[in-house]
């Protein structure tokens, strides 16, 4: 059972607190980039070290020879999220002049464990959803298991995917949120904006080349204007954060398919796959998911999404907790 005292109009506004003047906002995502580009230059030049045969060409269509240890590209692939994790907890402070917590949820101390909670309820509704289409259609999943390699897939997930997922949250559902609802006064809009530009980022993944991209585009708006709404009736990212952990561990650990970003050792293949059904479905999905947590969580009306920030109730600091 899940129990909580949530505040609304506090998470938005808390980028007042600090120092946001435009050229701030472009400095931390020009500094990301560089921390990004930095530590993806490990990947470039360590990779070639290890498999002097292997091409990079391939990693960027998501192939990777049976030779290479999947584990090894994994790796390299999900820990500039980490560095860039670090990176934005230091600059954050430096160039905003307000606290890293603020990213995260009104109150001034982060809740590192909040959304290891919640993901596992997530996780629980992902693989339900996965396992019924195994059941109905077994004939498309062919099962992987890998050994030793899969137990240490699992391992870089727990520790990798929190932090991968935690820096997509804080950039795209937190930090640019904030900024765009500062300076639009409208959540919607905000929420929007922030989904567009969640799904240009992910068109650098491999499936973007081998399926449908303006499918995939369509796909990742989607998802990340979900995310957002999650961000707006919680008013705070742990919710958001949390389903995108529970997804992301889902599709490395469990279930796979060819030409995945995250190209692991997952237990499941899928031999067949239909991007025609991933925007429907996932769209079907998305709307039992907010009505569940509408009722579970106790959230207030819908007008939250799209009524001005300035209008919206206000409170003291949130409280919430897992229970």
């Amino acid at each position: 059972m899940l129990s909580y005292k949530i505040t609304y109009n506090m998470f938005v506004t808390k980028a007042k607190r600090g120092k946001n003047d435009w050229w701030r906002y472009v400095l931390i995502l020009l500094s990301l980039v560089m921390v990004m580009s930095f530590a993806q230059m490990i990947a470039l030049f360590a990779l070639p070290l290890l498999y002097p045969e292997f091409d990079m060409m391939q990693l960027m269509n998501g192939n990777i020879p049976n030779e290479v240890d999947k584990n090894v590209i994994y790796f390299f692939l999900v820990l500039p999220f980490a560095i860039s994790f670090l990176a934005m907890s230091i600059l954050i402070p430096l160039v905003h002049d307000r606290p890293f917590a603020s990213l995260f949820q009104p109150s001034e101390r982060i809740q590192w464990l909040k959304p290891l909670k919640m993901a596992g309820v997530f996780l629980f509704f992902l693989l339900a959803f996965e396992g019924l289409h195994y059941i109905l259609m077994p004939e498309d999943y062919l099962i992987d298991y890998a050994g030793w390699r899969f137990w240490v897939t699992v391992l870089l997930s727990v520790f990798l995917l929190y932090f991968q997922t935690g820096w997509e949250e804080l950039v795209f559902r937190s930090y640019l949120y904030q900024g765009l609802g500062m300076w639009l006064q409208r959540r919607w809009i905000a929420i929007f904006l922030s989904a567009i530009f969640f799904a240009a980022m992910h068109m650098a993944n491999p499936e973007a080349l081998a399926y449908n991209v303006q499918m995939l585009f369509a796909y990742y708006f989607l998802t990340g204007a979900f995310l957002g709404i999650l961000v707006v009736m919680e008013d705070n990212i742990y919710l958001a954060w949390a389903f995108h952990l529970a997804n992301n561990f889902v599709a490395a650990v469990f279930f796979s398919y060819e030409g995945a970003a995250l190209n692991t050792y997952a237990l499941f293949k899928a031999t067949e796959v239909d991007m025609s059904m991933l925007l429907p479905s996932s769209f079907v999905s998305f709307i039992i998911l907010l009505l569940i947590l509408k009722k579970v969580r106790n959230w207030p009306d819908w007008s939250q999404l799209w009524l001005p920030i300035d209008d919206s109730v206000k409170g003291m600091e949130d409280n919430s907790t897992f229970i």
